[in-house]
C-alpha cells in the first residue's frame, strides 16, 4: 500500500474515533442536562418561596433586623464563582471570565477577593492575577445519589454549598467581606446561557410581600422566622446559582460536541471520497504499468 494511501487510512481511523468520543460526550450531556432542568425548576420555585416568607416577616417588623441584611462600609468584595472542571463545553468558562473582567474595573468597590468553584475557572483567574481566598472542587459534588455519601433526599452540591455559606457568611459577619455576590452561567434554554453577576450579601428584601403572605399570621414571632430562614436562603441562593450553572455547562458542553460531531462527520466523508478516489488512481497506475510491461515484451 502506497504510504499517501496508508496516511489517509490513519486519518479516517483517528476521525472515527474522535467521532465517537464526541458522540458519547454529547448524549452524556443530554442526558445530565434533562435533570440539571428539572433541579433548576424546583431549586427556582424553593427560592422564590423563601423570599416571599422573608418578605413576609420584614413587612410584618420592619425595625427587625438580621445581622446578614446589615450593610458593611468596610472590608474586601467578595465573588463567588461557579466554573467548570473540565473544557469542552464551548464558550461557557470564556462567558465568564468576561464577566469577570467587567465587574473588577468597576469602580467603587474595595479589593476583590474570589471564591471559586471549578479547576478550569480557578486556573483562569489565577492566571488573570486575582486573588483566591477559597478554591472548590466541582466534580464531587456534581451528581450525588441519595445513599451514596449523602442523605437520602438530599439535592446533589447543597452540602457542599452550605460549606461555601458558612465560609462567605462568616466573613461578611466578621468584616472581612463589605459585600458579596454570585457570578455564574444563568440556565435560559438549552441554546442560550447567560453570564451574570448577582449580589448576595447584605441581604436586600423588598418591603412588601406577596399578596397571599400580607395576611398570614407569623408562628414564631418575625424575628426568630429572620434568624431561621435569612441564612437557609443564603444557602439555597448559592445552591441556586451552582445548579443554574451545572445545567449551563452541560447545555454548553452537549452545543459544542454536537457541532464537533457533525465537524468530525463531515471531515470523515471527505476523507473517505478521496481514499477511494486516490485507491482507485493507484489501481488504475498499476494496471497502466502492467500492460505496458507486457507490451514492451511482446515488441
Amino acid at each position: 500500500m502506497p504510504t499517501e494511501l496508508r496516511e489517509l487510512k490513519q486519518r479516517i481511523g483517528s476521525t472515527v474515533q474522535i467521532r465517537r468520543v464526541t458522540s458519547t460526550l454529547q448524549r452524556v450531556a443530554a442526558a445530565r442536562l434533562a435533570r440539571d432542568r428539572r433541579a433548576i425548576e424546583n431549586s427556582r420555585r424553593y427560592l422564590e418561596e423563601l423570599a416571599r416568607v422573608l418578605q413576609a416577616a420584614h413587612a410584618a417588623a420592619p425595625a427587625a433586623r438580621h445581622p446578614l441584611m446589615a450593610a458593611r462600609p468596610a472590608g474586601a468584595c467578595c465573588l463567588v464563582i461557579f466554573g467548570a472542571d473540565r473544557g469542552l463545553c464551548g464558550g461557557f468558562t470564556t462567558g465568564l471570565m468576561e464577566e469577570l473582567g467587567r465587574f473588577a474595573g468597576g469602580a467603587g468597590r474595595g479589593p476583590l477577593q474570589l471564591v471559586v468553584m471549578g479547576k478550569i475557572a480557578e486556573r483562569r483567574t489565577r492566571r488573570a492575577g486575582h486573588g483566591i481566598a477559597r478554591a472548590c472542587r466541582q466534580a464531587p459534588v456534581s451528581y450525588i445519589a441519595p445513599g451514596a455519601g449523602a442523605e437520602a433526599g438530599t439535592p446533589a452540591g447543597l452540602a457542599e454549598m452550605g460549606r461555601v455559606a458558612g465560609f462567605v457568611t462568616d466573613g461578611f459577619l466578621e468584616g472581612r467581606y463589605g459585600e458579596v455576590h454570585l457570578l455564574y452561567a444563568k440556565f435560559v434554554s438549552a441554546l442560550r446561557q447567560q453570564a451574570l453577576v448577582k449580589p448576595l450579601l447584605p441581604l436586600a428584601l423588598p418591603p412588601h410581600p406577596s399578596p397571599r403572605f400580607r395576611a398570614a399570621l407569623l408562628e414564631p414571632d418575625a424575628e426568630r422566622i429572620l434568624a431561621r430562614v435569612a441564612p437557609e436562603f443564603v444557602e439555597r441562593s448559592l445552591y441556586d446559582a451552582f445548579i443554574n450553572s451545572l445545567g449551563s455547562e452541560n447545555a454548553a458542553r452537549q452545543l459544542a460536541m454536537s457541532r464537533a460531531t457533525e465537524n468530525a462527520g463531515e471531515l470523515l466523508e471527505e476523507l473517505v471520497i478521496g481514499y477511494r478516489r486516490m485507491r482507485q488512481d493507484s489501481i488504475t497506475a498499476e494496471m497502466i504499468e502492467l500492460f505496458g510491461g507486457e507490451g514492451a515484451a511482446t515488441e
